[in-house]
Protein backbone atom coordinates (compact mmCIF):
# COMPACT_ATOMS: atom_id res chain seq x y z
CA UNK A 1 0.00 0.00 0.00
CA UNK A 2 1.59 2.83 -1.39
CA UNK A 3 -0.78 6.15 -0.41
CA UNK A 4 -3.17 6.09 2.47
CA UNK A 5 -5.98 9.19 2.49
CA UNK A 6 -7.19 10.47 5.40
CA UNK A 7 -10.39 12.51 4.60
CA UNK A 8 -12.71 14.55 7.27
CA UNK A 9 -14.10 18.06 8.31
CA UNK A 10 -10.84 18.73 10.72
CA UNK A 11 -13.04 21.06 12.45
CA UNK A 12 -10.48 21.56 14.05
CA UNK A 13 -7.92 19.16 14.11
CA UNK A 14 -6.80 17.23 17.45
CA UNK A 15 -4.47 15.59 18.37
CA UNK A 16 -6.61 12.37 17.84
CA UNK A 17 -6.16 12.99 14.30
CA UNK A 18 -2.58 12.79 14.31
CA UNK A 19 -3.02 9.98 16.73
CA UNK A 20 -5.20 8.21 14.01
CA UNK A 21 -2.81 8.87 11.16
CA UNK A 22 0.19 7.60 13.24
CA UNK A 23 -0.88 4.44 14.31
CA UNK A 24 -1.93 3.98 10.18
CA UNK A 25 2.08 5.33 9.37
CA UNK A 26 3.16 2.62 12.08
CA UNK A 27 0.95 -0.40 10.38
CA UNK A 28 2.26 0.99 7.09
CA UNK A 29 5.42 2.76 6.88
CA UNK A 30 6.20 2.87 3.34
CA UNK A 31 2.99 4.63 2.70
CA UNK A 32 2.18 8.35 1.99
CA UNK A 33 -0.42 9.56 4.15
CA UNK A 34 -2.63 12.67 2.64
CA UNK A 35 -4.98 14.60 4.80
CA UNK A 36 -8.16 15.67 2.82
CA UNK A 37 -10.03 18.41 4.61
CA UNK A 38 -13.34 18.37 2.61
CA UNK A 39 -14.86 21.65 1.78
CA UNK A 40 -18.13 20.52 2.86
CA UNK A 41 -18.58 17.05 4.20
CA UNK A 42 -21.91 15.18 2.69
CA UNK A 43 -22.52 13.19 5.48
CA UNK A 44 -22.21 16.45 8.49
CA UNK A 45 -25.16 18.40 9.11
CA UNK A 46 -23.76 20.71 11.18
CA UNK A 47 -22.19 23.97 10.78
CA UNK A 48 -19.60 25.60 12.94
CA UNK A 49 -19.25 28.50 11.29
CA UNK A 50 -15.77 28.08 10.49
CA UNK A 51 -14.51 28.43 7.19
CA UNK A 52 -12.35 26.14 4.77
CA UNK A 53 -9.59 28.18 4.72
CA UNK A 54 -9.50 28.58 8.38
CA UNK A 55 -9.85 24.93 8.39
CA UNK A 56 -7.04 24.03 6.18
CA UNK A 57 -4.81 26.86 7.77
CA UNK A 58 -5.46 24.86 11.06
CA UNK A 59 -4.47 21.66 9.29
CA UNK A 60 -0.99 23.09 8.28
CA UNK A 61 -0.36 24.47 11.28
CA UNK A 62 -0.71 20.69 13.16
CA UNK A 63 1.23 19.04 10.23
CA UNK A 64 4.15 21.55 9.99
CA UNK A 65 6.33 19.14 11.79
CA UNK A 66 5.14 15.84 10.70
CA UNK A 67 5.20 13.75 7.84
CA UNK A 68 2.29 13.60 6.93
CA UNK A 69 1.27 15.60 3.78
CA UNK A 70 -2.38 17.40 2.75
CA UNK A 71 -4.34 17.23 -0.38
CA UNK A 72 -5.93 19.98 -0.93
CA UNK A 73 -8.33 19.51 -4.03
CA UNK A 74 -11.72 19.51 -2.42
CA UNK A 75 -11.39 22.92 -1.02
CA UNK A 76 -9.63 24.24 -3.48
CA UNK A 77 -12.66 23.47 -6.07
CA UNK A 78 -14.80 24.35 -3.38
CA UNK A 79 -17.41 21.52 -3.91
CA UNK A 80 -19.20 19.10 -1.60
CA UNK A 81 -16.97 16.54 -1.34
CA UNK A 82 -17.86 12.70 -1.96
CA UNK A 83 -15.18 10.09 -1.25
CA UNK A 84 -15.55 8.32 -4.15
CA UNK A 85 -15.33 11.19 -6.75
CA UNK A 86 -12.49 12.04 -4.89
CA UNK A 87 -10.66 9.14 -4.90
CA UNK A 88 -11.64 8.15 -8.50
CA UNK A 89 -10.37 12.04 -9.28
CA UNK A 90 -6.85 11.54 -7.36
CA UNK A 91 -6.04 7.97 -9.02
CA UNK A 92 -6.66 9.21 -12.39
CA UNK A 93 -4.89 12.03 -11.73
CA UNK A 94 -1.91 10.76 -9.74
CA UNK A 95 -1.78 7.34 -12.06
CA UNK A 96 -2.18 5.25 -8.77
CA UNK A 97 -1.21 1.07 -9.85
CA UNK A 98 -2.90 -0.14 -6.88
CA UNK A 99 -5.74 0.38 -4.14
CA UNK A 100 -4.95 2.94 -1.56
CA UNK A 101 -6.02 3.03 2.17
CA UNK A 102 -9.00 4.66 3.69
CA UNK A 103 -8.20 5.72 7.32
CA UNK A 104 -11.71 6.30 9.15
CA UNK A 105 -12.55 5.74 12.99
CA UNK A 106 -15.14 2.95 14.11
CA UNK A 107 -17.34 6.10 14.86
CA UNK A 108 -17.91 5.89 11.19
CA UNK A 109 -18.57 2.28 10.15
CA UNK A 110 -21.80 1.90 10.96
CA UNK A 111 -23.10 4.60 8.84
CA UNK A 112 -20.29 3.80 6.11
CA UNK A 113 -23.00 1.84 4.09
CA UNK A 114 -24.93 4.91 3.54
CA UNK A 115 -21.96 6.46 1.98
CA UNK A 116 -22.33 7.74 -1.92
CA UNK A 117 -21.59 4.75 -3.77
CA UNK A 118 -20.15 2.44 -0.79
CA UNK A 119 -19.55 -0.66 -2.32
CA UNK A 120 -17.91 0.57 -5.27
CA UNK A 121 -15.65 2.86 -2.81
CA UNK A 122 -14.87 -0.49 -0.66
CA UNK A 123 -13.72 -1.64 -3.83
CA UNK A 124 -11.82 1.28 -5.19
CA UNK A 125 -9.72 1.42 -1.49
CA UNK A 126 -8.82 -1.16 1.49
CA UNK A 127 -11.01 0.51 4.55
CA UNK A 128 -8.56 0.67 7.49
CA UNK A 129 -10.24 1.60 10.90
CA UNK A 130 -9.08 2.96 13.96
CA UNK A 131 -10.85 2.37 17.19
CA UNK A 132 -11.55 5.63 18.71
CA UNK A 133 -15.17 4.87 20.39
CA UNK A 134 -13.43 2.05 23.02
CA UNK A 135 -12.78 -1.29 22.64
CA UNK A 136 -16.44 -2.05 23.56
CA UNK A 137 -17.86 -1.14 20.49
CA UNK A 138 -15.12 -1.65 18.92
CA UNK A 139 -13.95 -2.68 14.84
CA UNK A 140 -14.24 -6.14 15.64
CA UNK A 141 -17.66 -5.56 17.67
CA UNK A 142 -19.09 -3.76 14.55
CA UNK A 143 -21.12 -4.44 11.85
CA UNK A 144 -20.35 -4.05 8.29
CA UNK A 145 -21.13 -5.10 5.27
CA UNK A 146 -17.90 -4.70 3.71
CA UNK A 147 -14.37 -6.27 4.47
CA UNK A 148 -12.46 -3.47 6.93
CA UNK A 149 -8.48 -3.73 8.39
CA UNK A 150 -8.81 -3.35 11.97
CA UNK A 151 -5.89 -1.33 13.00
CA UNK A 152 -6.58 -2.46 16.36
CA UNK A 153 -4.86 0.76 18.27
CA UNK A 154 -5.43 1.71 21.58
CA UNK A 155 -8.33 4.08 22.17
CA UNK A 156 -8.05 7.55 22.04
CA UNK A 157 -12.02 9.53 22.38
CA UNK A 158 -11.40 12.37 21.69
CA UNK A 159 -13.59 14.40 19.04
CA UNK A 160 -13.71 17.69 17.21
CA UNK A 161 -17.66 18.24 18.81
CA UNK A 162 -16.30 17.85 22.38
CA UNK A 163 -13.43 20.76 21.66
CA UNK A 164 -15.99 22.77 19.80
CA UNK A 165 -17.80 22.27 23.06
CA UNK A 166 -15.41 23.13 25.30
CA UNK A 167 -13.93 25.65 23.65
CA UNK A 168 -17.35 27.57 23.48
CA UNK A 169 -18.22 26.73 27.26
CA UNK A 170 -14.54 27.25 28.12
CA UNK A 171 -13.82 23.68 29.02
CA UNK A 172 -10.25 21.97 29.47
CA UNK A 173 -9.31 21.75 25.80
CA UNK A 174 -6.67 23.34 25.08
CA UNK A 175 -4.18 20.95 25.53
CA UNK A 176 -6.11 17.97 23.01
CA UNK A 177 -4.86 20.62 20.07
CA UNK A 178 -1.87 21.06 18.66
CA UNK A 179 -0.36 24.34 20.55
CA UNK A 180 -0.61 26.14 17.03
CA UNK A 181 -4.06 25.35 16.30
CA UNK A 182 -4.86 26.25 19.93
CA UNK A 183 -3.24 29.97 18.90
CA UNK A 184 -4.87 30.16 15.68
CA UNK A 185 -8.31 29.41 17.22
CA UNK A 186 -7.97 32.34 19.83
CA UNK A 187 -6.25 34.92 18.26
CA UNK A 188 -9.07 34.89 15.29
CA UNK A 189 -12.54 34.17 17.95
CA UNK A 190 -13.36 30.85 16.51
CA UNK A 191 -15.90 28.65 17.69
CA UNK A 192 -17.16 31.09 20.05
CA UNK A 193 -14.51 31.77 21.98
CA UNK A 194 -13.17 35.16 23.18
CA UNK A 195 -9.14 34.37 24.66
CA UNK A 196 -8.28 36.26 27.91
CA UNK A 197 -6.20 39.34 26.80
CA UNK A 198 -3.12 37.09 28.25
CA UNK A 199 -3.93 34.63 25.81
CA UNK A 200 -4.80 36.68 23.05
CA UNK A 201 -1.31 37.82 23.27
CA UNK A 202 0.02 34.37 23.42
CA UNK A 203 -1.56 33.42 20.48
CA UNK A 204 -0.61 36.67 18.26
CA UNK A 205 3.25 36.50 19.15
CA UNK A 206 6.05 33.70 18.39
CA UNK A 207 7.42 32.24 21.05
CA UNK A 208 10.31 33.99 21.40
CA UNK A 209 8.15 37.32 21.74
CA UNK A 210 5.88 36.08 24.18
CA UNK A 211 8.90 34.86 26.31
CA UNK A 212 10.33 38.52 26.57
CA UNK A 213 6.82 39.67 27.43
CA UNK A 214 6.47 37.20 30.18
CA UNK A 215 9.97 38.42 31.31
CA UNK A 216 9.16 42.21 31.17
CA UNK A 217 5.86 41.22 33.40
CA UNK A 218 8.05 39.62 36.05
CA UNK A 219 10.65 42.93 36.23
CA UNK A 220 7.69 45.17 36.20
CA UNK A 221 6.08 43.80 38.77
CA UNK A 222 9.39 43.70 40.89
CA UNK A 223 9.69 47.04 39.89
CA UNK A 224 6.49 48.65 41.34
CA UNK A 225 6.83 46.70 44.78
CA UNK A 226 10.66 47.95 45.36
CA UNK A 227 9.97 51.34 44.31
CA UNK A 228 7.01 51.71 46.58
CA UNK A 229 4.31 50.84 44.61
CA UNK A 230 2.62 47.46 45.48
CA UNK A 231 -0.15 48.88 44.42
CA UNK A 232 0.59 48.98 41.16
CA UNK A 233 2.18 45.26 41.10
CA UNK A 234 -0.66 43.93 39.83
CA UNK A 235 -1.37 46.08 36.87
CA UNK A 236 2.50 46.65 35.91
CA UNK A 237 2.18 42.57 35.09
CA UNK A 238 -0.35 42.67 32.74
CA UNK A 239 0.89 46.05 30.93
CA UNK A 240 4.09 44.22 30.65
CA UNK A 241 2.63 41.16 29.54
CA UNK A 242 0.89 42.68 26.66
CA UNK A 243 3.05 45.55 25.89
CA UNK A 244 4.41 43.96 22.69
CA UNK A 245 1.41 42.95 20.97
CA UNK A 246 1.28 44.51 18.07
CA UNK A 247 5.27 44.08 17.86
CA UNK A 248 5.19 41.79 15.16
CA UNK A 249 2.73 43.11 12.61
CA UNK A 250 4.47 44.37 9.28
CA UNK A 251 5.45 47.77 8.72
CA UNK A 252 2.20 48.35 6.22
CA UNK A 253 -0.04 46.51 8.93
CA UNK A 254 0.84 49.10 11.59
CA UNK A 255 0.14 51.92 9.04
CA UNK A 256 -3.07 50.17 8.05
CA UNK A 257 -4.26 49.92 11.87
CA UNK A 258 -2.92 53.30 12.72
CA UNK A 259 -4.88 54.98 9.97
CA UNK A 260 -8.03 52.92 10.96
CA UNK A 261 -7.69 53.92 14.69
CA UNK A 262 -6.55 57.16 13.71
CA UNK A 263 -3.62 57.46 15.54
CA UNK A 264 -2.22 60.19 13.08
CA UNK A 265 1.31 58.49 12.38
CA UNK A 266 3.41 61.44 12.14
CA UNK A 267 7.13 61.15 9.79
CA UNK A 268 9.49 59.23 12.27
CA UNK A 269 6.34 56.61 12.53
CA UNK A 270 5.80 56.68 8.75
CA UNK A 271 9.39 55.97 8.12
CA UNK A 272 9.84 53.40 11.17
CA UNK A 273 6.53 51.84 11.53
CA UNK A 274 7.65 49.78 14.01
CA UNK A 275 7.42 53.44 16.28
CA UNK A 276 3.74 52.74 16.52
CA UNK A 277 3.98 49.12 17.79
CA UNK A 278 2.87 50.53 21.22
CA UNK A 279 -0.28 52.65 20.02
CA UNK A 280 -1.42 50.54 17.73
CA UNK A 281 -1.20 47.41 20.55
CA UNK A 282 -2.90 49.76 23.29
CA UNK A 283 -6.01 50.04 20.80
CA UNK A 284 -6.30 46.62 19.66
CA UNK A 285 -6.71 45.85 23.21
CA UNK A 286 -9.05 48.71 23.80
CA UNK A 287 -11.47 47.76 21.21
CA UNK A 288 -11.65 44.01 22.45
CA UNK A 289 -11.63 44.39 26.03
CA UNK A 290 -13.70 47.90 26.93
CA UNK A 291 -13.48 46.65 30.69
CA UNK A 292 -9.35 46.66 30.33
CA UNK A 293 -7.63 49.33 33.09
CA UNK A 294 -6.94 52.65 31.02
CA UNK A 295 -3.87 52.60 32.70
CA UNK A 296 -2.79 49.72 31.79
CA UNK A 297 -3.47 50.75 27.99
CA UNK A 298 -1.72 53.81 28.51
CA UNK A 299 1.49 51.96 29.72
CA UNK A 300 1.06 49.75 26.54
CA UNK A 301 0.82 52.69 24.32
CA UNK A 302 3.51 54.86 25.71
CA UNK A 303 6.58 51.95 26.35
CA UNK A 304 8.43 52.81 23.26
CA UNK A 305 9.10 56.29 23.79
CA UNK A 306 9.44 56.85 27.60
CA UNK A 307 6.89 59.71 27.78
CA UNK A 308 6.62 58.70 31.13
CA UNK A 309 3.59 60.47 32.86
CA UNK A 310 2.32 57.76 35.29
CA UNK A 311 4.47 55.31 37.48
CA UNK A 312 3.04 52.96 35.43
CA UNK A 313 4.12 53.79 32.40
CA UNK A 314 7.66 54.49 33.71
CA UNK A 315 7.77 50.99 35.05
CA UNK A 316 6.91 49.29 31.92
CA UNK A 317 9.28 51.35 29.93
CA UNK A 318 12.12 50.59 32.46
CA UNK A 319 10.86 46.66 32.37
CA UNK A 320 11.22 46.79 29.01
CA UNK A 321 14.40 47.81 28.17
CA UNK A 322 16.02 45.84 31.39
CA UNK A 323 14.35 42.45 31.58
CA UNK A 324 17.44 40.09 31.25
CA UNK A 325 16.88 38.47 28.18
CA UNK A 326 18.16 41.51 25.71
CA UNK A 327 20.60 40.92 23.49
CA UNK A 328 22.27 44.25 24.53
CA UNK A 329 23.92 45.11 28.23
CA UNK A 330 22.92 48.39 29.52
CA UNK A 331 24.87 49.24 33.02
CA UNK A 332 21.07 49.48 34.28
CA UNK A 333 20.97 45.77 34.13
CA UNK A 334 23.51 45.79 37.32
CA UNK A 335 22.37 49.24 38.93
CA UNK A 336 18.48 49.24 39.28
CA UNK A 337 18.38 48.10 42.66
CA UNK A 338 20.89 50.64 44.01
CA UNK A 339 18.06 53.21 43.46
CA UNK A 340 15.26 54.00 45.72
CA UNK A 341 13.61 56.69 43.66
CA UNK A 342 11.48 56.02 40.23
CA UNK A 343 12.01 59.22 38.83
CA UNK A 344 15.70 58.97 39.33
CA UNK A 345 16.18 55.79 37.77
CA UNK A 346 13.76 56.62 35.09
CA UNK A 347 15.85 59.45 34.06
CA UNK A 348 18.53 57.22 34.01
CA UNK A 349 17.17 54.60 31.74
CA UNK A 350 16.24 56.99 29.22
CA UNK A 351 19.60 58.72 29.01
CA UNK A 352 21.08 55.23 28.78
CA UNK A 353 18.52 54.03 25.95
CA UNK A 354 19.20 57.65 23.50
CA UNK A 355 22.83 56.68 23.87
CA UNK A 356 22.08 53.20 22.73
CA UNK A 357 20.03 54.80 20.22
CA UNK A 358 22.56 57.13 18.94
CA UNK A 359 24.71 54.12 17.89
CA UNK A 360 21.78 51.95 16.22
CA UNK A 361 21.40 52.15 12.31
CA UNK A 362 18.07 53.65 12.29
CA UNK A 363 16.77 57.07 11.29
CA UNK A 364 17.18 59.00 14.36
CA UNK A 365 14.09 61.27 14.97
CA UNK A 366 14.24 64.89 14.06
CA UNK A 367 14.87 67.74 16.40
CA UNK A 368 11.97 67.37 19.63
CA UNK A 369 11.30 63.69 18.76
CA UNK A 370 11.45 61.23 21.16
CA UNK A 371 13.85 58.66 20.79
CA UNK A 372 12.08 54.81 21.12
CA UNK A 373 12.60 51.94 23.62
CA UNK A 374 12.69 48.89 21.19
Amino acid sequence: MKTIIFGGSFDPVHLGHLHMADIAASAYPEAEILFLPAFKAAHKTHDSGTTPEHRLAMLRLALEDSPFGIEEREIREARVGYTIDTLRGLRQERGWTERPGFLLGDDLLEGFPHWKQAPELAAEAELLVVRRIGPSAGPSGSSSPFPFIDLGNPCLPISSQEIRRGLREGGAVKYLLPPGVYRYILSRDLYGVQAAPADFVASRLSPPRFAHCRRVAGVARRLAGHFGFPGLEGAAYHAGLYHDLARELTGPELLRAAETYGLAPGPAERENPVFLHGPVGAEILRRRYPGLSGDILDAVANHTLGKGRSALEKIIYIADYIEPGREYHSPALDQWQDYRDLEEFFDFIRRDSHDRYDEKPVRKPAKGEEKPNL
